[in-house]
């Protein structure tokens, strides 16, 4: 794992192997390269980016903020299952505007964070109260 600082002096000069699944920085004051395999189920802890914390920073700077911002901001982590990454939006619109037009730069920043994903699941989320849990759909 590395800092959150360390990440973002070092996000434009990350280079991944998708074949690997791996993580290959070049620290820029050591001038040494530090290889990080990224696991999506570490426990997060302050300090550290969590690989779909990553995912997010890597979208945002494919997609432009104002775009990020606008579609992306209330994404959330539900799950990683084998070659499966699933995260939800509050809304179907929201839902239906991402998978129809930012689904390969979504598919591509998922890979670049988790390492060899072959699909990403957008669902909707909402909180039901009867039953005191967030609920998703398709």
């Amino acid at each position: 794992m590395i800092s959150r600082r360390s990440f973002f002096a070092l996000l434009s000069g990350v280079g991944t192997a998708a074949a690997t699944g791996t993580l290959a920085i070049t620290a820029i004051a050591a001038e040494q390269p530090i290889a990080t395999r990224l696991e999506p189920d570490v426990a997060h802890h302050p300090g550290i980016w969590t690989p779909f914390e990553i995912m997010c920073e890597v979208l945002a700077r494919t997609v432009g903020s104002e775009a990020y911002n606008s579609w992306f901001s209330a994404l959330e982590f539900e799950a990683h299952e084998g070659s499966v990454l699933t995260v939800s939006l509050p809304v179907r619109f929201l839902q239906k505007w991402v998978r129809s037009h930012y689904h390969r730069e979504l598919l591509q920043s998922a890979q670049d964070a988790y390492g060899h994903l072959t699909r990403v699941e957008v669902l909707v989320r909402r909180y039901d109260w009867s039953i005191g849990h967030k609920v998703l759909s398709a």
